[in-house]
């Protein structure tokens, strides 16, 4: 029984051993194959890095906007934490609302954050009706909707740039991979992503205020008032805080998903580079 324990772990050793030798060969002969290229062509090996940069950039943006925007149109999301935060029992200056009343003014506040209707007062204040705000509350209100607007331009503005980046690299044949520029992006997305989890896991109430601190620069109008700026007891930070799980959830989706993409293409590269091997090694015997 141990010898044949010994022997399948030997077995298992020298074929993982196999397979390295086979990936590592693999790689050596694409770096040297682009290392040939740039000598032959160095104009265009300029134009590729370039292209490769600003695609990672762009796929980077695309997918932090992307990830941001889901949580914001996806109304439904926050409905589910009306009952379980019982955000329907509180009390406002008019009295409890029900669940409806509470959904449709959230409803209202998002469809004008979204930049739909003017961004004067009188609008927002006809949309979160019979709330009560203050001056305050209503600027930092503008502040969210100019950075709602600004994920939704960097998302539109990242698929124009990647499909007309990609649509050059394929016709003027740059051989461009983007399951690599992605793994590769993704995997530094990724690392930030934790850091910042791990922090946040620690202290959401200070990650959150810090997050303030730093896209309302200067500005504490976002330090509200329950009784003077009723909206804030529709917004608890749990409501938040899963707001930032789901979009750390979908980063992750693209990360997985660049993983797999890329696991798929070296698997396939080292089959093909075993029947080249095999294929030399037959002519060599013939």
């Amino acid at each position: 029984m141990k010898e044949k324990i010994k022997r399948v772990t030997k077995n298992t050793y020298f074929k993982a051993k196999k397979l390295a030798i086979n990936v590592f060969d693999e790689t050596k002969i694409r770096w040297n194959k682009k290392i040939e290229e740039i000598k032959e062509n160095k104009p265009k090996a300029a134009l590729r890095i370039s292209l490769y940069l600003l695609i990672a950039v762009m796929l980077l943006i695309f997918i932090i906007s992307f990830s941001i925007i889901l949580p914001i149109i996806f109304k439904p999301f926050y409905y589910w934490h009306i009952k379980p935060y019982e955000i329907d029992e509180k009390y406002f200056s008019s009295g409890q609302l029900s669940y409806e009343q509470i959904s449709t003014i959230y409803s209202n506040l998002v469809h004008w954050l979204l930049g739909f209707g003017t961004n004067d007062e009188f609008t927002f204040k006809t949309a979160i009706e019979p709330l009560r705000y203050t001056k305050d509350g209503y600027e930092h209100f503008v502040d969210v909707r100019n950075l709602f607007s600004l994920a939704f331009i960097l998302f539109f503005v990242s698929i124009a740039v990647l499909t007309i980046a990609i649509g050059f690299s394929i016709k003027y044949k740059l051989k461009i991979s983007i399951i690599n520029i992605g793994f590769y992006s993704m995997l530094l997305l990724m690392f930030v992503l934790i850091i910042i989890a791990i922090l946040a896991s620690q202290d959401f109430n200070a990650a959150f205020t810090k997050f303030h601190e730093i896209f309302f620069r200067g500005k504490d109008n976002w330090l509200f008032s329950p009784n003077k700026d009723e909206i804030i007891k529709m917004l608890p930070q749990e409501f938040f805080r899963n707001c930032a799980i789901w979009i750390g959830v979908n980063i992750t989706f693209f990360f997985v998903l660049f993983v797999a993409l890329k696991a798929k293409k070296s698997i396939k590269n080292i089959i093909k580079y075993k029947k080249l091997n095999s294929e030399e090694h037959q002519a060599e015997n013939a």
